[in-house]
């Protein structure tokens, strides 16, 4: 495939291949550079706001046919529900030309994304909804916390969820779902992530530690401990999301259509693996960006001898 990237030039692809062609542009200003080509499909990773998505579609449906949105599992409105298919209902906003966003807007506005996408392209539209996408290159963080902390060693917080099943998505593995999707000419809304059994907290946790710098000792902490010490869901302590009546859905979204439509999720082992390769290749002894800081780590291994956690 030849694959033609637009983008700002704040991060440069340090990419040289003869099939990668670089298209520095603004898609708030103009597609101007791109009206000149024909494209079999069009992919947005990037569509947060519904005016801007509505304007890439209107600027770019005479030069393809196909357009994928990459979307979120977050659109979905009720995280108590347990397995979560495509149909389920979606969090919108009265008004999403105006509503900023927010962490707490984020989903609904990607839904809104969704909707500008489907209103242009119709039959001919891909709407992804990715979990936690994970892998070299993460620039969050939120996966790459457990694997760095896990070689470090040492005795390690963690939360008290061993059993409890999480979901998420190697970045490779969804880049060839999409490709998938484009070559079969698939049409549709397909979660993608892995599946709801696939992984548990204590299969990545182990496979995290498997060739720690020195033994690693797991300090389970319940989740009333680690919120009464400040520590905060999900980037606070990456994939952890404490167990209530309105979040047991979180984890447990249907993936039926996306595996048999192509989706293939990559073994655990490969990922960590990977992402540790490219966190010493590039990044090794940078600030994580997500997660507790070992000065954090070490106030709250002291309370652990004061009191039950």
């Amino acid at each position: 495939h030849t694959v033609t990237v637009y983008h700002r030039g704040k991060n440069l692809l340090h990419i040289s291949h003869s099939n990668i062609i670089e298209v520095i542009g603004d898609r708030k200003e103009s597609f101007e550079q791109l009206s000149s080509g024909r494209y079999d499909a069009v992919i947005d990773t990037c569509g947060y706001l519904p005016a801007d998505v509505q304007k890439s579609c209107t600027e770019l449906r005479d030069v393809t046919d196909t357009y994928v949105f990459v979307s979120t599992i977050s659109v979905y409105a009720d995280t108590a529900a347990d397995d979560m298919t495509e149909e389920y209902p979606c969090a919108m906003v009265d008004d999403p030309y105006s509503t900023e966003l927010t962490g707490a807007t984020y989903g609904a506005l990607k839904y809104h994304c969704e909707q500008e996408v489907l209103s242009v392209f119709g039959d001919n539209a891909i709407i992804v909804r990715p979990g936690l996408i994970v892998g070299p290159y993460d620039p969050t963080d939120r996966f790459t916390y457990w694997v760095v902390r896990g070689a470090s060693g040492g005795s390690m917080v963690v939360p008290n969820q061993f059993n409890k099943q999480v979901q998420f998505i190697d970045v490779r593995d969804l880049a060839l779902f999409i490709q998938t999707l484009i070559e079969q000419r698939s049409a549709g809304t397909f979660n993608a992530t892995s599946p709801a059994s696939m992984f548990t907290v204590e299969e990545l946790l182990n496979e995290c530690t498997t060739h720690p710098i020195e033994h690693t000792t797991f300090v389970p902490m319940s989740d009333e401990f680690l919120l009464g010490h400040d520590v905060q869901p999900w980037m606070g302590l990456p994939l952890w999301i404490p167990d209530s009546e309105e979040t047991r859905g979180f984890y447990k979204a249907n993936v039926t259509k996306a595996l048999e439509s192509g989706l293939a999720i990559r073994p655990l082992a490969e990922t960590v693996r990977d992402t540790y390769s490219w966190w010493q290749s590039y990044r090794a002894g940078s600030e994580l960006r997500a997660g507790i800081t070992q000065e954090k780590e070490r106030e709250l291994l002291h309370h652990v001898s004061t009191q039950s956690v």
